[in-house]
C-alpha cells in the first residue's frame, strides 16, 4: 500500500548509526489529506512441513504424535477493512511507503501435537467402557516487530497520512555510543543504557540484530505447552439396545495448570498489533535523534499473561448415545 499524495522528498537524514530519512510532511495535493493505493507484489512465500506417527494396539492403547514446522513471509499480511490502516500498519525503516519483507503475521513455527488413549471394557459387550485420553499441544510463540515508540504525535519518518501508530523498526546499538538517550523518570542516560544493554541481550533476535535493524517480527512470545485431560465411562445400554447407551463424560482443559499454576501459561506480546514498543523517540537535537529507555522486565516479565487461556478449566457431561 502507497500514499501517493505523500511528498517524498528528503527534509534531512538522521545523524548517526541509525541515518534514515526524515520527509518534509507536505501533502502533494493538497486538497487530499492522504490518496492510498494497493498493488500486488511478487515478494513473500509460505511452506509448512508435517510429520506424523500413530499406532493402535489390541488391548486399547492408542498413540499419535504429529509435528509440523511453517514459516511465511510477507509485506503486508492485509488484515484490516481500510486502505489507510493498511498503510499505516505497514511495518518499515525509511517510510511507510517502502515496507520491509520481513516474518508474517501468520508464520507457524513449530507446532507438536500428541494424544495417547486408553480404553477398558470392563463387560464383553463393551456397554461398561472407560476411556481416559491425554492431549498435548506445543505452538511457538507469536511472532511480533520491535518498534520506536513515539509520543506526542511524534513520528520517525514525519510523514503525512494516517499515522497514528508508529511502525518504525528500530536500529540496534553495538555499544552505548551508538544511540543517544536522554535523562527520564530519574534515570540517567548510563542507567537506562544498562538496562537497553540487558534487554536486547535477553532476546536472540535483537541480540543477534545488534550494528543494524530489527527485523520484522524477528521475536516471537514464549513457547506454549498445554495438557488436556478426557475421561468417559459408557454406563451400559438403555431399552435394551447396545446402540443406546448413556455416557458420562469429564473434561479438563489445560489440565497441566491445575498441578501447577505456573504451568500452561500463554504469553501476550505487551503491545498492539504484534508490535512492541522498544524504546522511546524523544525528538531531534539538531539532526541527531534521542531516545529514552526505563523498561527494567526481561524475560517472562516482560510478556503480558494470558489471563482466561492460561486458567485450567473444567466441564462435566451427560451423553445419551444412540444410531
Amino acid at each position: 500500500y502507497t500514499n501517493v499524495n505523500s511528498d517524498p522528498t528528503v527534509s534531512l537524514n538522521w545523524a548517526g548509526k541509525d541515518n534514515r530519512p526524515v520527509y518534509t510532511r507536505k501533502s502533494i495535493d493538497p486538497a487530499y489529506s492522504a490518496i492510498y493505493v494497493g498493488s500486488n507484489t511478487h515478494e513473500g512465500y509460505t511452506y509448512n512441513f508435517s510429520g506424523m506417527i500413530s499406532k493402535q494396539w489390541q488391548s486399547g492403547l492408542n498413540f499419535m504424535l504429529a509435528y509440523t514446522y511453517g514459516d511465511a513471509t510477507a509485506i503486508n499480511e492485509g488484515t484490516s477493512s481500510q486502505n489507510s490502516s493498511q498503510w499505516r500498519g505497514q511495518v518499515s525503516i525509511d517510510g511507510r511507503n517502502l515496507p520491509v519483507l520481513g516474518r508474517s503475521d501468520y508464520s507457524l513455527g513449530s507446532r507438536l501435537i500428541s494424544a495417547i488413549s486408553y480404553k477398558v471394557d470392563w463387560v464383553e459387550s463393551g456397554a461398561f467402557a472407560t476411556t481416559v485420553s491425554l492431549f498435548y499441544e506445543g505452538q511457538s510463540g507469536i511472532p511480533f516487530s520491535y518498534v520506536i515508540g513515539a509520543r506526542n504525535g511524534q513520528n520517525p519518518n514525519n510523514e503525512t497520512g494516517s499515522t497514528s501508530r508508529n511502525r518504525s523498526l528500530p536500529y540496534i546499538p553495538s555499544a552505548q555510543g551508538d544511540i543517544v538517550l536522554v535523562e527520564k523518570n530519574g534515570l540517567t542516560p548510563a542507567q537506562q543504557w544498562e538496562l537497553l544493554n540487558a534487554f536486547i541481550s535477553d532476546d536472540p533476535s535483537l541480540d543477534a540484530s545488534r550494528g543494524g535493524y530489527a527485523d520484522k517480527n524477528g521475536s516471537r512470545a514464549p513457547f506454549t505447552s498445554q495438557w488436556d485431560l478426557a475421561i468417559r465411562q459408557d454406563l451400559g445400554s438403555v431399552f435394551g439396545a447396545d446402540l443406546h447407551r448413556i455416557q458420562l463424560s469429564l473434561d479438563i482443559e489445560n489440565f497441566a495448570n491445575l498441578i501447577n499454576k505456573n504451568w500452561g501459561t500463554i504469553y501476550n506480546v505487551v503491545g498492539d498489533f504484534n508490535n512492541s514498543e522498544l524504546f522511546q523517540y524523544e525528538g531531534l537535537d539538531g539532526n541527531t535523534p534521542t531516545f529514552s529507555f526505563t523498561n527494567d522486565r526481561t524475560g517472562l516479565e516482560k510478556y503480558d499473561i494470558s489471563s482466561f487461556a492460561s486458567r485450567w478449566r473444567m466441564r462435566v457431561g451427560v451423553r445419551y448415545i444412540f444410531n
